[in-house]
């Protein structure tokens, strides 16, 4: 299968990028011009084969206009930690994405495969997130670009007689991810020896290792499946629990997780993952909470 992919060189985008290559699958990746050739350079010395187009998120249309392939997984948004929620470059991305896939539709992409967020869905809310059911009232700017782009690309998709699939991404973690991350902020934290103080101990996410994201996404794109899907594991783990897992993992003792006094408020307190469609097209989850973050924590040791 040919695939376009953008965000190739992001956390998740990697994981995505070395499994469609491992499965065989022919991958042309779009790069920012500063860094494309370094990234060519990072691929060749993973043993990775792939196309690198350059260009900036204003000229994706431009760089792919005439050519073929049999679905797109697009990735890339900006993704800065403390900057994205609120950013303006979210509606600059959010147009960007829009003038892409038109350009691909325009020469026949069957399959435009996007990358939304789980913010999308309405805090407060007590049962697990359905794509049917669940209401989606996105509050920050970066969840409401998102959502706006799904609700947009949906209708251009139904122009073309293409498919159209967007992945709601719930909570991933694992290797290669930003050093402010919760799992490795946890890790770090407890095995430095200081104590932990959960501002939300009490919550409950979705956390899913980001291998089984990249395995949910390609597995997805062979597919050729369109409409919304969850990527989560369909189990939600208290934010306590979640420490006291890491406390095990670097032998720090469970006493070293504190909770704060008074707790924040978190609008999304239960935010857990239905995944009945996404089993529904084959998929399952493959990789324990535990296991998972022994592999970052792994990782983390080698950095």
């Amino acid at each position: 299968m040919k695939i376009l992919m953008t965000g190739a060189s992001g956390f998740i985008g990697s994981a995505a990028l070395s499994l469609a290559v491992s499965k065989g699958h022919d991958v042309t990746v779009l790069a920012r011009p500063g860094s494309a050739a370094g990234y060519r350079e990072k691929l060749e010395r993973g043993g990775m084969s792939c196309e690198v187009i350059a260009a900036e998120h204003t000229g994706w249309a431009a760089a792919v206009q005439n050519r073929n392939f049999d679905s797109c997984l697009h990735l890339a948004w900006i993704a800065v930690p403390g900057q994205y929620l609120n950013s303006p470059e979210n509606e600059q991305f959010a147009a960007s994405t829009l003038a892409f896939a038109d350009s691909l539709f325009k020469n026949g992409l069957p399959h435009f495969l996007g990358a939304g967020t789980c913010i999308e869905y309405a805090p407060g809310l007590t049962a697990p997130c359905r794509e049917d059911i669940t209401p989606c009232a996105p509050v920050s700017p970066y969840a409401i670009a998102k959502h706006r782009t799904h609700q947009s690309l949906a209708e251009m998709a139904d122009r073309y007689s293409s498919a159209l699939g967007w992945a709601r991404v719930f909570y991933p973690y694992g290797a290669g991810e930003h050093p402010g991350r919760t799992a490795t902020t946890f890790l770090k934290t407890l095995a430095a020896g200081q104590p932990l103080v959960l501002k939300t101990g009490a919550s409950r996410k979705d956390f899913i290792e980001v291998r089984d994201v990249a395995s949910a996404l390609v597995h997805l794109l062979g597919c050729g499946a369109g409409g919304a899907f969850n990527i989560g594991t369909g189990t939600g783990t208290g934010i306590r629990e979640l420490a006291l897992i890491t406390a095990g993992l670097v032998g720090a003792d469970g006493s070293m997780v504190q909770d704060a006094d008074p707790p924040a408020v978190d609008p999304y307190a239960f935010h857990v993952a239905d995944t009945t469609r996404l089993s529904a097209a084959g998929w399952q989850p493959a990789i324990p909470l535990k296991t998972g973050l022994g592999h970052l924590l792994q990782a983390l040791g080698q950095s």
